[in-house]
């Protein structure tokens, strides 16, 4: 579930609440820009909570709303390329059409241009072009089914 912040509606920030098999609930801050080519750069920040309901509880209190509950299925792939680790998310969104890659690894916040330079690198040994991405986000479109 994805809360907006206060009087920002319109907003793509926010806080993500989601749920994982046999682990405790997590929540995510999700803000950050995207950076030249359609990708995000962002700062991540995860915990985990032992109550969900209380964790809604405490946004709502803030002045969060929840704004769309959806399910998303992932398989996760860690690997190392050039010395950089990297975690490859499979995702799939019932709600929502076809199947996605998700391509993370970390950088210091200065040098974000070697991070996507790797990235991109993977992407296309994958042979995943440039046509290929998207920069919907989830929450959009499953938005656009409802």
């Amino acid at each position: 579930m994805c809360h907006r912040p206060p009087r920002r509606p319109d907003c793509h920030r926010g806080i993500r609440c989601s749920r994982q098999r046999d682990r405790y609930p997590h929540l995510s801050d999700v803000q950050g820009a995207r950076a030249d080519g359609g990708f995000r750069v962002k700062p991540e920040h995860e915990t985990q909570v032992e109550d969900a309901d209380a964790a809604h509880a405490i946004l709502r209190g803030l002045g969060y709303a929840p704004t769309i509950a959806f399910e998303k299925r992932c398989r996760n792939y860690s690997f190392q390329l050039d010395g950089r680790d990297f975690l490859a998310t499979l995702v799939q969104v019932p709600q929502s059409q076809g199947t996605f890659i998700e391509l993370e690894t970390q950088t210091e916040q200065e040098e974000p241009a070697e991070a996507l330079g790797a990235v991109q690198a993977v992407l296309a040994a994958l042979g995943i072009g440039e046509s290929d991405l998207t920069t919907e986000q989830y929450t959009d479109a499953v938005a656009a089914t409802r």
